[in-house]
C-alpha cells in the first residue's frame, strides 16, 4: 500500500517498543487495519538490528496463517532478507495411512520401525534442507510436502528441521 492506514503507525510503534524492550504486547484493532504487516514489519526490523533472534507468528486459523505468510513474502519482496516457514500440525501433514487410521493416534507410529518416512530421516534430511534453502525464502506447507515426498521423509519433521534455518516461524 502506498501509505499507512489509520492506526497502523501506532501499532507499528507499539510493536517495535515491545520487541526492543523484551515486553509483551496485547493489541486489539479492527479488521482491515493491517495488523499482520504492522506486527511483522517492526519485528523483522528488530531482527535485522539484532534485537531478537526469531519471529514467531502464532495463529490458530488457516486464513490468518495464509495472511501472515503473504505479508512475510511482501516484506521480502520489499527488501527484507529473511526466511519464513509455515508449521503445520502433524495430523494434517502425516502421509502414513496406517497411522492416520489408528484410533490410538498418529504418535504411536512416529518411529523408524512403523513409518517408512521416519526411516533414515536424519541421513536424508540434510540433502532435503539444502535443496529447499536454495529454492526460495518462503516455505509453505506445499513446498515442504513436495520436498519431503521427493526424499521420502516425514514432512512434519522436515518443517521442524527447516525452522532452525528460518527467521520467521508461522
Amino acid at each position: 500500500h502506498p501509505s499507512l492506514r489509520e492506526g497502523q503507525r501506532e501499532l507499528i510503534s507499539s510493536v517495535a517498543s515491545a520487541v526492543k524492550g523484551g515486553k509483551r504486547l496485547f493489541a486489539q484493532a479492527p479488521t482491515g487495519i493491517g495488523k499482520t504487516v504492522s506486527t511483522l514489519y517492526p519485528a523483522l526490523r528488530a531482527l535485522g538490528e539484532g534485537k531478537c533472534e526469531k519471529v514467531f507468528y502464532l495463529t490458530a486459523k488457516a486464513a490468518t496463517r495464509r495472511e501472515a505468510y503473504a505479508a512475510s513474502a511482501k516484506l521480502f519482496e520489499a527488501g527484507s532478507r529473511h526466511r519464513t516457514v509455515v508449521l503445520t500440525a502433524r495430523e494434517q501433514v502425516c502421509v502414513n495411512k496406517e497411522a492416520k487410521e489408528d484410533a490410538a493416534g498418529i504418535s504411536r507410529h512416529c518411529n523408524p520401525q512403523d513409518c517408512p518416512r521416519a526411516r533414515a530421516f536424519y541421513e536424508k534430511a540434510p540433502l532435503a534442507i539444502c535443496e529447499i534453502l536454495k529454492r526460495q525464502s518462503g516455505y509453505s506447507r506445499a513446498v515442504v510436502e513436495e520436498i519431503a515426498a521427493k526424499y521420502n521423509i516425514c514432512p512434519y519433521e522436515l518443517q521442524l528441521e527447516l525452522s532452525e534455518f528460518c527467521d520467521v516461524i508461522i
